[in-house]
């Protein structure tokens, strides 16, 4: 199957599971309120490492932001956000409800993003990367984009060893439709690295507290994740444009 066709059934997930949060959404059994809790993550953890920068003042990009996004919490004047189910999002107004209305939001693919050279600070990449068609493609881009020196907030769920190798059987047999990628905590280095990306500051979640709180879950999926050996961790990266 061709990485366009495999990209296409993990935009199909990804639309299906958007339409089940907005029905919870609309019966208030859940919300969107958790984007706080990661802006403030990202403001405490890693861009206070890089006092010199008011980003506030800075044009920011988030790409694969879903239908509202880190970028809605984060204050800036000139704030934008891009996603290829853009569209489909703005057909649910449960789903969008919670956006800032000074952010612009776009229709568009991380692969092929519609802005000149060194035009943003800042871009965002939060739980996207194993999602899209390309990724070497999408991180190229983002460097493009970049103004010099500008950095890049990168968040995926990484795995062992084994659990890459569980991965690629479940990838083969199409198990996890939502998912065309996966990577350890190295395989990301290296890739970041050869687009031309420098790791300013990095976190990786501790295995045990990654599976202890999918072990926590009370979906039957994360408590298999562990028994499989293929719990998320959550890799950080604050990375900066060489």
């Amino acid at each position: 199957m061709s990485t366009s066709n495999r990209w296409k059934k993990a935009q199909d997930y990804e639309q299906r599971h958007w339409e089940k949060l907005a029905k919870r959404i609309a019966a208030r059994q859940v919300d969107l309120d958790w984007y706080g809790w990661k802006v403030d993550r990202l403001k405490n953890k890693f861009l206070s490492r890089i006092p010199h920068i008011t980003f506030e003042e800075k044009k920011i990009l988030e790409i694969g932001s879903g239908p509202v996004g880190i970028i809605s919490f984060l204050k800036g004047k000139r704030r934008y956000a891009i996603d290829p189910l853009m569209n489909f999002y703005e057909r649910d107004p449960e789903l969008i409800r919670w956006r800032d209305k000074d952010v612009k939001y776009l229709q568009g693919e991380g692969e092929s993003l519609p802005f000149q050279d060194g035009n943003f600070s800042l871009a965002i990449l939060d739980n996207v990367l194993d999602h899209t068609k390309s990724p070497s493609t999408v991180l190229k881009e983002i460097n493009r984009v970049l103004e010099p020196n500008g950095f890049m907030y990168l968040m995926v769920n990484v795995h062992t060893g084994l659990g890459l190798t569980v991965r690629f059987l479940m990838e083969k047999f199409q198990i996890d439709k939502g998912h065309p990628h996966s990577y350890s905590q190295k395989s990301v280095r290296r890739l970041l690295e050869k687009i031309g990306f420098e790791i300013y500051y990095e976190e990786l979640e501790d295995y045990r507290e990654a599976k202890q709180k999918e072990l926590s879950s009370d979906q039957l999926k994360n408590k298999l994740k562990v028994l499989l050996g293929i719990s998320d961790i959550q890799y950080e990266v604050l990375a900066r444009k060489g």
